[in-house]
C-alpha cells in the first residue's frame, strides 16, 4: 500500500507519546487493534464523512470517528498526516462527561483536559502529506508526551477522568487520515461488560427507579426519539436531528450510527432524522422521519438499511415528520405525522413568528409505496388508533400548541381540548 510505503521512509516520520512513570512492564496483547482495512468501519461510531479509503481511515472537515471503550490507563498508537493544513485531535477516556484531547497542528501540540489547556510545545512544521507516527500512554493522572524520540512535554492532573472511549476528531477546514492503531490497557482489559439480561417482568417502573444511570449516548447534537426491539429488549434506537439514526445491542451502553440510504441535508453531512416507531407487528419494521426536508424512511431489516417512503408527500416545504401510528389491523396501514411551518399555510404569518402552525396527517394502505391525502390542518405530533374491536377507527391528534409570548411549546391531550378535533374514518 502506498501509504504505508510512505510511512516507512525516515522523513518527518513523528511520534506522539503520553507517558506516565510505567510499573514494571507486562507484556500485554493490545485491547484495540486497527488497520482500517473494512469499510463497514465495525465497533466505531462515525460521522458520515469519516470513510475507509485506501486502507486508511480518512475523517472530512468537522468529522469525528468514535470507538466506546473504558479505558483509563493505556498505551496508545497510531499514524496520522494532514491531507492539507488542518488540525487533528487525538480524543482519550472519552465520555458524556469530557475527555483528554490531543490536539494537533503542523508546528504545535497542545494537551487539554475537557478544553482547558494542560501543557503545549511547538513543533518542527509537519508538511501535508508526511506520515507521523503519534503514541499515547496513560497512567494514573500523570501525562507524557512524545513525538517520535523526542519528548514533548509531561503533564499532571490531580482529579483524573474517569476510564472512557477513543476519539479520532477533525476540527479544521480539511481532511486528515488515521492508520495503524493499538491500544493496550494496563491491568485486565476493561472494555464494555457484556448486559445482563433484562426482565421486565422484575422491571420497576421508570417513576420508580431510586437512581438514573447516565449512558453518554451517540455522538450527535440533538436527539428526539427513544425506541425499542420488542423481540430483543437489548436493542435500542435513538434519532439524532443532525447525525441521523443510530442502534445499540447492548441497551445503550455503545452505539453506532446506521444511515444506509438515508439522504443527507443539501450541502452539508447532516441526517436530519427526527422522530421513529418500530412496527408492533413485526419489530424488523421501522419508520422514520426527517426534520425540515420532510422525508419519510422504511426498513425492514431492523435499522440496517433505509429505503425512502414518501410517494405522494412533497419534500422541501417546511415539513417535519413527528410520528407514526401502524394500524392494529395492519403493517401496511401507516398514519404519518406532521408539523407544518406557518409559511406553508399561510399567505402572511404573525409578526416575529418562524415556528410550526400547522400539521398534517397522511395514511398508506400498501406499506408506505404510496401516501394519500391528509386529515386537518393542524400541528400533529401523535396519532392514537382506536382498538381493533371497536365499529370504526377514530383518528385523534395530540400535538404541540407553541405560545407567542416564550415561544415555549407544551402538549395537550384530544379530550382535554375542546378545540381539537377528531376525524373518524368509516374504512381506516
Amino acid at each position: 500500500m502506498a501509504g504505508r510505503l510512505a510511512r516507512a521512509l525516515p522523513l518527518f516520520l513523528l511520534t506522539v507519546t503520553l507517558v506516565i512513570p510505567a510499573r514494571a512492564p507486562q507484556p500485554q496483547q493490545p485491547d484495540l487493534t486497527e488497520t482500517f482495512d473494512d469499510p463497514a468501519l465495525p465497533g466505531w461510531e462515525h460521522s458520515p464523512n469519516a470513510q475507509v479509503v485506501d486502507g486508511v481511515l480518512r475523517i472530512g472537515p468537522g468529522g469525528f470517528a468514535f470507538h466506546p471503550g473504558r479505558w483509563a490507563d493505556l498505551t496508545l498508537e497510531l499514524s496520522a498526516q494532514f491531507v492539507s493544513e488542518t488540525t487533528l485531535e487525538i480524543g482519550y477516556l472519552a465520555t458524556d462527561q469530557g475527555e483528554y484531547t490531543l490536539r494537533i497542528e503542523s508546528n504545535h501540540l497542545t494537551l487539554l483536559r475537557n478544553g482547558n489547556t494542560m501543557a503545549e510545545d511547538d513543533l518542527e512544521p509537519i508538511p501535508p502529506g508526511e506520515w507521523m507516527r503519534v503514541a499515547v500512554n496513560v497512567l494514573g493522572g500523570e501525562h507524557e508526551i512524545r513525538r517520535g524520540d523526542r519528548l514533548a512535554f509531561t503533564a499532571s492532573d490531580s482529579d483524573p477522568l474517569p476510564a472512557g472511549g477513543l476519539m479520532l476528531r477533525v476540527p479544521g477546514e480539511d481532511a486528515a487520515e488515521f492508520d495503524d492503531l493499538t491500544l493496550t490497557a494496563e491491568g485486565a482489559p476493561p472494555g464494555t461488560p457484556e448486559p445482563t439480561p433484562l426482565g421486565f417482568a422484575q422491571a420497576l417502573p421508570a417513576y420508580m427507579a431510586e437512581a438514573w444511570v447516565p449512558m453518554g449516548g451517540p455522538p450527535g447534537d440533538l436527539g428526539y426519539d427513544i425506541r425499542y426491539n420488542f423481540d430483543d429488549p437489548n436493542i435500542w434506537y435513538v434519532t439524532d436531528a443532525q447525525a441521523g439514526f443510530f442502534i445499540s445491542t447492548d441497551r445503550g451502553a455503545t452505539w453506532t450510527a446506521s444511515n444506509q440510504g438515508i439522504a443527507n441535508l443539501e450541502g452539508s453531512m447532516t441526517r436530519t432524522v427526527f422522530s421513529a416507531t418500530v412496527d408492533p407487528h413485526d419489530p424488523q419494521i421501522i419508520w422514520i422521519g426527517t426534520q425540515i426536508t420532510g422525508y419519510i424512511y422504511k426498513t425492514t431489516d431492523g435499522g440496517r438499511t433505509w429505503v425512502q417512503m414518501d410517494d405522494g408527500v412533497t419534500p422541501n416545504q417546511g415539513q417535519h415528520f413527528r410520528g407514526f401510528t401502524v394500524d392494529p389491523r395492519s403493517s401496511d396501514i401507516v398514519y404519518a405525522q406532521s408539523e407544518v411551518e406557518c409559511y406553508v399555510l399561510r399567505d402572511k404569518c404573525p409578526t416575529g413568528n418562524t415556528g410550526t402552525q400547522g400539521g398534517r396527517v397522511y395514511r398508506t394502505e400498501d406499506g408506505g409505496r404510496t401516501l394519500a391525502g391528509h386529515l386537518g390542518r393542524r400541528g400533529a405530533g401523535s396519532l392514537p388508533v382506536d382498538q381493533p374491536d371497536r365499529s370504526g377507527y377514530p383518528v385523534c391528534l395530540d400535538w404541540y400548541v407553541r405560545s407567542r409570548s416564550t415561544q415555549r411549546s407544551f402538549g395537550q391531550r384530544l379530550r382535554a381540548a375542546p378545540r381539537f378535533r377528531c376525524w373518524r374514518d368509516p374504512q381506516h
